[in-house]
């Protein structure tokens, strides 16, 4: 089976899944499916395929059934397995990315750029910088120094700004 070629510069899907997955990531209080669950997912196609069906379900029930994640052509394109001789060392994605990296690896770090841009616009941290940029480091690069944008904090309650503080 032949999956259609997906072109680079339309990522207007990729950035609306992304900002629901971010959603889902800053809603996160018990410590499953937060950004280190979701960065180690990305790498195969298992992991990412149960983490995807996992998020589906939360957003389907946390929005009462009136919007879905992501649609099925997208999470085809995301679950696919990279074929052997595409595969970087370390399994099949995010080694030495390259201009001529497999079109599913290029799509999940396209992905992962646009969760980290959500969640850079949002009052959510990780639990400190430096963790979140050794992770980001530790798992694809091997020369990279991940920066991390400084935010102002905001308090709870100001209109339109969701923290970690609003959900139980």
């Amino acid at each position: 089976m032949t999956l259609p070629q997906w072109p680079d510069h339309d990522i207007t899907q990729l950035r609306e899944v992304a900002d629901r997955i971010a959603t889902l990531i800053q809603r996160n209080t018990e410590g499953s499916g937060g950004l280190p669950r979701f960065v180690d997912a990305l790498r195969q196609s298992g992991p990412i395929a149960e983490l995807l069906i996992e998020y589906s379900v939360r957003w389907f029930n946390d929005s009462n059934g009136e919007s879905v994640l992501l649609g099925p052509e997208l999470y085809w394109l995301l679950t696919e397995t990279v074929p052997v001789e595409d595969r970087a060392p370390a399994g099949e994605g995010f080694g030495q990315s390259g201009m001529n990296c497999h079109p599913v690896t290029r799509t999940r770090q396209m992905l992962l750029i646009c969760v980290l841009e959500k969640l850079s616009t949002r009052p959510w941290r990780p639990e400190t910088p430096e963790q979140a940029a050794a992770m980001v480091k530790r798992r694809y690069s091997d020369n990279a120094t991940p920066v991390l944008p400084n935010r102002a904090t905001q308090t709870a309650g100001v209109e339109g700004v969701i923290t970690t503080a609003q959900f139980p």
